[in-house]
């Protein structure tokens, strides 16, 4: 599986995602110490709302399953293995899959149904929705334009130039970043995704990176600026596990495992899976692995990551993420590096 192990930042022992596959009486024992876990914890953040949205997925199993997906917590992957449940052509499997067709409202679900959540560190889902979505923008995804102007526009340090020459600047960063990627999909197929692209023949600094760097990215998420996007929403605005009862809460970390022991306790036998996690736009997702997570937090400032701590604080407890541990790990892996 993919993820955080168990030597960094994962979650507490007796809930945590592990190197072993749960399944039968096990896979039950796990899914009720994380729900005893949530519904401890949440006696501090009772304040949060209910689920924005929860899909009806009657053709799952014995009962069907009320699902509320988390974007970046393998909400694609699950897309993709439920998708020719109901549907001939899978080759997208985004959540529209679902969303505004009455079939799937949480309304038309019997009260036993049962209830899924799939989480992720979320420290390691934000910075895949990074890599993923706006690292290198194309214009597929619906992210360029909003990201040039309202994260680097407003972060990017480019001198003394007056507002017309910004506006000027960053349209001719969004032109010509735009004409790479469409090369780059004429030429391979795919867009480049999960790299820093940069333009060192131009002297515009909103080409130097194009997008927003990691720092930028956060700066705006934390402060506000471009918080509400739903690939990374905290959980606990998005799927409200202090309001809504989770039958079964699987883990990222170790969600090949544990989504095969879902599908046998749903009695569900013609979804079959794969190791191998796709997302809605095409192929393999950036990687993000233990170097990479360290190596880009490193890179922000301290400041930066106490708000990013403060920030996560209600997902990291209620989902039983220790993200002070990956704060105090970041923060010795930079001074290890910077000492060699």
């Amino acid at each position: 599986s993919s993820g955080i192990n168990a030597e960094y930042g994962h979650p507490q022992l007796s809930i945590a995602a592990s190197d072993t596959c749960a399944e039968g009486s096990e896979f039950l024992e796990l899914m009720s110490a994380r729900q005893a876990h949530i519904s401890d914890k949440c006696r501090d953040f009772s304040n949060h709302p209910a689920p924005r949205q929860m899909f009806y997925l009657n053709k799952v199993g014995r009962e069907g399953v009320l699902w509320c997906p988390v974007y970046k917590a393998a909400s694609s992957s699950t897309n993709k293995y439920f998708c020719p449940l109901y549907y001939k052509d899978c080759t997208q499997f985004s959540a529209s899959l679902w969303q505004g067709k009455s079939q799937f409202l949480k309304s038309k679900a019997p009260r036993s149904t049962p209830t899924l959540l799939i989480v992720r560190h979320p420290w390691e889902r934000m910075l895949s929705a990074y890599r993923d979505k706006i690292q290198a923008l194309n214009t597929r995804s619906g992210f360029m334009r909003p990201v040039m102007e309202k994260i680097v526009g407003k972060y990017r340090n480019a001198g003394g130039i007056s507002a017309t020459e910004k506006k000027r600047l960053i349209e001719d960063a969004i032109q010509q970043g735009s004409a790479y990627q469409k090369k780059m999909l004429a030429d391979t197929g795919k867009f480049a995704r999960g790299v820093t692209l940069n333009f060192p023949d131009s002297s515009n600094p909103f080409l130097n990176p194009f997008s927003a760097t990691f720092a930028e990215f956060l700066r705006a998420v934390l402060q506000g600026q471009y918080s509400s996007n739903v690939h990374w929403l905290p959980v606990s605005d998005m799927c409200g596990p202090c309001q809504q009862h989770y039958d079964y809460i699987l883990h990222v970390e170790n969600y090949d495992c544990e989504f095969q022991s879902l599908l046998k306790e749903l009695g569900e036998t013609k979804v079959k899976v794969e190791g191998k996690h796709f997302n809605s736009l095409s192929g393999p997702v950036p990687v993000v692995d233990r170097t990479s997570i360290y190596e880009y937090y490193a890179s922000v400032p301290d400041g930066l990551l106490e708000l990013m701590l403060k920030k996560t604080k209600a997902d990291c407890e209620v989902l039983g993420y220790d993200c002070e541990k990956m704060f105090c790990e970041i923060k010795q892996w930079r001074e290890d590096q910077n000492m060699r």
